[in-house]
């Protein structure tokens, strides 16, 4: 059987394709070689492959007139040469068809797989690691504690606070001896209107001291009685004075805070309410 599947690559130096070959490659890019190598090519394997392949999809036409039906059936060998260069002007240059990247590639449940049955995994980058859930809320438990709970851990950052005042020569703590002698100054002279606190000064710090929703430490209560000094506030006690004021205040109520725990095993504290009501009877003299 004849072998003429050969055509000259047009602008090329003694280039040709293999139409036979090209047919077989299944759109991929076509088979090109030297002239002097069509002997060479024509003992090869492919070709002599692809040419058994063209014989039997011919099976019946005349050895003469293969090339010419190849031609019209065949979409492998139709004019290779249009595929590439505009026939019409010597000017233009080839173009190779880009190859498909997605050609091998099988879509099985949403995954992707290779030729070789191998999963090919795409990625955008290190996706960062998602923040526990459990560990953000207890890192939330944890900066409520201090306003929510009766008894919770003081704030780190007031002892350091506190600590640079002293540094400074702020901190102005009494002794104890020293309490037991009355000021002269008329701004600290007990005020009936706030008995049994003696001042409003005393009084607000002795309020802000027992909010129940807001619990302020020993470090706390200092770094606003240094506020209100530096603010110029007048009769503002130390903190020894403030601390030695409610113990008395608590002394001469009389009445008792009980413990309570509940039975999720929160604490709290609780005045009973006949105490209350006692008390209230006596300061408004109700019988």
């Amino acid at each position: 059987m004849a072998d003429n599947y050969f055509e000259e690559i047009p602008n090329s130096s003694g280039r040709v394709w293999c139409t036979a070959c090209s047919s077989q490659n299944d759109g991929r890019r076509p088979t090109e070689l030297d002239k002097n190598s069509i002997s060479t090519h024509r003992g090869t394997k492919k070709h002599k492959a692809a040419l058994q392949a063209i014989n039997e999809s011919h099976t019946g036409a005349a050895p003469l007139q293969l090339a010419e039906s190849i031609e019209s059936t065949v979409p492998g060998i139709l004019s290779l040469a249009s595929r590439y260069v505009d026939l019409e002007s010597e000017e233009d240059v080839m173009t190779p068809a880009r190859p498909d990247l997605f050609e091998n590639i099988t879509v099985h449940g949403g995954e992707y797989y290779g030729d070789t049955g191998n999963q090919i995994l795409f990625s955008a980058g290190e996706i960062p690691k998602h923040e526990n859930v459990h560990e953000k809320l207890w890192r939330e438990i944890d900066a409520l504690e201090f306003g929510h709970m009766a008894f919770a851990t003081e704030d780190s950052t007031i002892p350091d606070i506190i600590a640079s005042m002293q540094t400074l020569g702020l901190d102005e703590t009494d002794d104890e001896e020293g309490l037991n002698e009355m000021p002269s100054s008329a701004s600290t002279i007990e005020d009936a209107r706030w008995a049994p606190h003696g001042s409003k000064t005393m009084f607000m710090l002795d309020l802000l001291d027992n909010l129940p929703r807001l619990r302020l430490s020993d470090d706390h209560i200092k770094a606003i009685i240094w506020a209100m000094r530096e603010c110029g506030t007048p009769g503002v006690p130390s903190f020894y004075a403030l601390r030695k004021k409610q113990a008395a205040l608590t002394k001469e109520v009389g009445i008792k805070t009980q413990q309570h725990t509940s039975p999720l095993g929160n604490q709290f504290y609780l005045n009973h309410p006949v105490d209350l009501i006692a008390l209230v009877s006596k300061l408004f003299n109700l019988k």
